[in-house]
């Protein structure tokens, strides 16, 4: 009887180990939309034809043919189990030139979450 007992409370504790509840599982980053680079940010200058800030940054996310002097580059990354990070850029045009840059960060800040 003790054997059987001590088989049954090993096959309980290899059985049990698997319900860790202080072991996560593996979250991949969720990473979407523009990957928006800081030198080719810098790099746009007020007055840059619509065609020279295409080649510079790619296509935006969202460009709708209502508003075609506004242009969206979002970037969206939520890294395992940290808060997510989205980063706007909005790029404002008069006529086919850059009239004016706007930039919105929310959630941490990938060099202080590290």
């Amino acid at each position: 009887m003790s054997v059987l007992l001590r088989v049954l409370l090993i096959s309980l504790l290899i059985v049990n180990s698997g319900c860790n509840f202080w072991i996560k599982p593996y979250r991949p980053d969720i990473n979407q939309g523009n990957v928006l680079n800081e030198d080719d940010i810098k790099s746009l200058k007020i007055g840059m034809s619509k065609e020279q800030v295409l080649f510079l940054m790619g296509k935006p996310v969202l460009a709708t043919p209502f508003e075609t002097n506004r242009w969206n580059y979002i970037h969206y990354l939520k890294p395992g189990y940290k808060d997510a990070q989205i980063e706007q850029l909005q790029l404002y045009f008069k006529g086919d030139a850059l009239e004016r840059i706007e930039r919105n960060k929310t959630g941490p800040d990938p060099e202080t979450a590290k």
